[in-house]
């Protein structure tokens, strides 16, 4: 089924073959430089997508499964997250003050344990402008509650890449009381 691949250094595994019948998370934990990689490697579409993934909910997991959809079973689901001094840099006024409630490691490991996610790492930069350069995906995922007017670095990096489609993701999960699940929400809810 896997044609097998050279070997490259990675944080917990020797090859890429290793992380992909590997059944433990941790071998899914890459380094940002190991992108360009991933592309060269697979000949099958790449789903990406960023994020603080803080306080996990059920509107990420919706994400992360409408990510593996775009690209089937037979795709890779890249996720870039935010490190703990990303999150500081955010211009979000309900972001950068409070967040992030759990440490970069905490929310990295826990996007990896996840079943659609096939590779995860943690980034420094404001926005994915780098990642997506390295990476060139098929799909480019963005937050509903993201305003790609404040982006256009975004939208021109995913327009200049000849193959990658931005998609904004539309499938919001919503409470019991038909209010929209997020952490900020969450966040206000509890404070």
């Amino acid at each position: 089924m896997f044609k097998e691949i050279p070997t490259v250094p990675s944080i917990y595994s020797s090859t890429w073959n290793q992380v992909l019948r590997s059944t433990d998370y941790r071998s899914k934990i890459i380094e940002m430089n190991e992108l360009p990689i991933i592309r060269k490697t697979f000949n099958c579409p790449i789903s990406f997508l960023t994020g603080c993934f803080d306080s996990f909910h059920r509107g990420y997991d919706s994400m992360l499964e409408q990510a593996r959809g775009y690209v089937g079973p037979n795709g890779i689901v890249v996720v870039g997250i935010n490190s703990d001094l990303s999150v500081k840099l955010q211009d979000k006024k309900d972001v950068g003050l409070k967040r992030p409630i759990n440490f970069e490691y905490c929310r990295l490991h826990r996007i990896a344990s996840h079943p659609c996610v096939d590779f995860t790492y943690l980034f420094d930069d404001k926005t994915a402008v780098s990642a997506l350069e390295l990476l060139k995906p098929d799909v480019f995922m963005v937050f509903s509650g993201d305003n790609l007017r404040d982006k256009p670095e975004i939208v021109y990096i995913c327009e200049s890449l000849p193959n990658t489609v931005l998609r904004v993701n539309t499938d919001i999960p919503y409470g019991q009381n038909g209010e929209k699940i997020s952490t900020s929400r969450l966040i206000e809810l509890y404070s």
